[in-house]
């Protein structure tokens, strides 16, 4: 059985790789094993305050996918066009070559963090067949116009999301948290970022998360359901969210490993 991967990071994925040194999703597509078949990391969108820039993406994603699966099972659309063919009409073909080969030939994974799971709730629902498995890693709705409240044509979807009690990115809210197949979630104890695989231990900028800064505790009071504050005990909370981070991380792995898929690497 082949496999079709494609992963799509979160806003501004581009810069802050290169600050914190990488990304859950990044690593989630490298590792993978397509057997055969395709993957492609996708690199989040870059406008930070609209993500007007996820429906090119979104293309983008959709195009890998359809290009990917007819090189991996030697089908062709059933029709001979200019390459420039709209878009609702290369999606109408499809559909009907997925009906009847997908189960038998391969199988689709979508991975997304933050927007970039926002990204790959709207893909699946444009494919057909289901999409076998769906990661996603505290997926937000932060774009205006399309609606992933509700995810659609998954048959498996593992979400890991950040607790409240860290007080990260409590505007952003999650989006994907209801599906019409099977869904599992889990929280971790670590920030937007951590669960994307890269926190922010010594964040700056009046718009930075500083949740898991590694100096909170000299900051900040204690709230109720928040870590206590201590002098002498320096940077519990950043210990805290770094191990969180991992921790989801490796569980994204685990579940996808018990739905079949394979890793080569850690």
């Amino acid at each position: 059985m082949k496999y079709i991967l494609a992963g799509i990071d979160g806003t501004g994925s581009r810069e802050w790789i290169q600050q914190s040194g990488g990304s859950a999703v990044r690593r989630f597509v490298s590792d993978f094993d397509p057997q055969g078949g395709a993957k492609r990391y996708f690199p989040g969108p870059d406008n930070q305050a609209t993500g007007s820039d996820s429906s090119s993406i979104l293309s983008d994603v959709m195009n890998f996918i359809y290009a990917s699966y007819y090189t991996a099972t030697n089908v062709r659309l059933p029709w001979e066009g200019p390459p420039d063919l709209p878009f609702a009409e290369r999606t109408r073909a499809a559909r009907q070559i997925f009906q009847t080969i997908h189960d038998r030939v391969a199988k689709i994974v979508l991975v997304g963090h933050s927007r970039g799971g926002l990204i790959a709730i709207v893909a699946a629902a444009g494919l057909q067949p289901p999409v076998d498995y769906l990661g996603l890693y505290d997926a937000v709705d932060r774009v205006y116009g399309p609606d992933g409240s509700e995810i659609r044509n998954v048959r498996t979807t593992y979400h890991a999301l950040r607790d409240s009690s860290i007080g990260s990115r409590p505007s952003f809210g999650n989006t994907g948290r209801r599906s019409t197949g099977r869904y599992v979630e889990r929280h971790f104890r670590t920030s937007h970022g951590g669960i994307g695989g890269a926190y922010e231990p010594h964040p700056s900028g009046p718009f930075a998360d500083y949740s898991c800064s590694a100096d909170f505790e000299r900051r900040q009071s204690p709230t109720p359901g928040w870590l206590p504050s201590s002098p002498d005990r320096p940077g519990t909370r950043a210990a805290l969210c770094a191990t969180e981070s991992r921790t989801a991380e490796s569980w994204m792995r685990d579940v996808a490993r018990s739905e079949g898929l394979r890793f080569s690497g850690r």
